[in-house]
């Protein structure tokens, strides 16, 4: 469990979530989208056009995810910081990015009960959806890009596995901290994970 206080920065391994207040959500990000800069633009341009191209992840998902490289049976170190910061059951928690992911389902199994996965591949919430069978509906599932996505409610909890790693432009940060303040509250929770050296 990784505690952060609000106005102070600590180093972190980039391959565990880190939660964040939202002031400092606003702070790191800021940070991020100045570094974003030193990017090479061919890179970066390759990298973001990927992650943004819903019919490249659909055909990620077309074969299942367990033998994906991002597969976990269980989404431990996400639920660990959950359940450390998000102690109402009843609070709401979105999930940018969750695709196929089980963490949905391991929050229900806790009682957690208003969760929304988000997801621009339509094959992966697929996949989570008929993971879950009957308690599929207890959950809300979206199909929208991050970058233009109009949040219509604030969440108590915003939880990111990987989709900001692949954000190296500066234009694409800026409309990930549009979303993620449009959808935050002072006070929310930002759960951000990013690849480590050698991957997910």
């Amino acid at each position: 469990m990784i505690r952060r206080r609000r106005g102070r920065h600590r180093p972190s391994s980039p391959s565990v979530p880190v939660a964040l207040t939202k002031h400092e959500s606003r702070q790191w990000l800021s940070c991020l989208s100045g570094a974003a800069t030193g990017a090479k633009p061919a890179e970066a341009r390759l990298v973001w056009s990927v992650a943004a191209d819903a019919e490249h992840w659909d055909r990620a998902y077309a074969g299942g995810d367990a033998n994906r490289s991002w597969y976990q049976s269980y989404a431990a170190v996400s639920v660990e910081l959950i359940m450390g910061w998000a102690r109402d059951r009843a609070g709401s928690i979105i999930d940018v990015g969750g695709g196929a992911s089980t963490l949905a389902g391991d929050l229900l199994a806790l009682g957690y009960s208003d969760l929304t996965v988000l997801d621009i591949s339509e094959q992966g919430l697929a996949i989570a959806r008929g993971r879950l069978q009957g308690r599929a509906s207890d959950v809300v599932w979206m199909v929208a890009d991050i970058r233009s996505w109009p949040s219509s409610r604030r969440f108590a909890v915003w939880h990111d596995r990987a989709v900001l790693h692949f954000m190296t432009e500066p234009a694409a940060l800026a409309d990930y901290r549009t979303a993620l303040l449009a959808a935050t509250e002072p006070g929310s929770l930002a759960v951000v994970g990013v690849f480590g050296p050698d991957g997910p």
